[in-house]
């Protein structure tokens, strides 16, 4: 499975792995399961590991329709922020795309991009915190 995910309670955080060949058909279909998922409460952050993928099948135009397909699950959701990780120098270009045109369709949904897993959570720890200072 290119696209598959779990949810930990403890952190608030939604691993997202993708591996293999990643298609736009896999990535809605994520979007539509993480929608429909009742067992993730608002207020999470996804963490999405990319370190696996072996090949993107993904061009432009995909990637600019990506945000749109994303934005019934981040406002159901109530998804506090998405940052991806595990870049190489095969992906790390159209992270960057995907990246632009997030930020680009929905420009209050922080999306980030960190070099690794370690950097990724302590980025999702200081998010976590930063918002509940905010609501406190």
């Amino acid at each position: 499975m290119p696209v598959s995910y779990r949810y930990s309670s403890e952190s608030r955080i939604v691993e997202i792995t993708c591996s293999g060949e990643l298609t736009i058909d896999e990535i809605m279909k994520y979007f539509s399961d993480l929608r429909d998922d009742t067992s993730i409460p608002p207020g999470a952050i996804e963490l999405v590991d990319l370190s696996l993928i072996g090949h993107f099948n993904v061009d432009f135009q995909g990637a600019s329709a990506m945000p749109s397909g994303y934005k019934s699950a981040q406002e159901s959701k109530e998804i506090r922020a998405t940052i991806l990780f595990g870049m190489n120098r095969l992906n790390q270009g159209l992270a960057s795309l995907i990246q632009a045109h997030f930020l680009h369709t929905l420009p209050h949904h922080p999306f980030h991009l960190a070099v690794n897993e370690r950097e990724a959570r302590a980025l999702a720890d200081k998010l976590h915190a930063d918002c509940e200072e905010e609501t406190g």
